[in-house]
């Protein structure tokens, strides 16, 4: 089980999924789209693949633009 990766305010979440290899074939596609893709964790048995993270709200804001560009879904999630 992946160790939390909290370090920001705000991520970029692009996709949960409850099998690994479906998680890590999504955080490897979003790497050739240009994004920092990576697991954040584990909740409700979901692996939560953040596409980037920061403590701006601008900044997410920016990022997801860019994947809505790209036809990409996703949210933004606040701790």
């Amino acid at each position: 089980e992946p160790e939390e990766k909290i370090r920001y305010r705000y991520y970029l979440i692009g996709g949960c999924f409850s099998k690994e290899k479906y998680a890590s074939g999504f955080i490897e596609d979003m790497i050739d789209e240009g994004f920092e893709a990576e697991e954040l964790d584990i909740h409700k048995g979901l692996h939560r693949i953040s596409l980037g993270g920061t403590d701006s709200r601008r900044e997410i804001r920016k990022l997801r633009k860019l994947a809505k560009e790209k036809d990409i879904s996703c949210w933004v999630l606040k701790f």
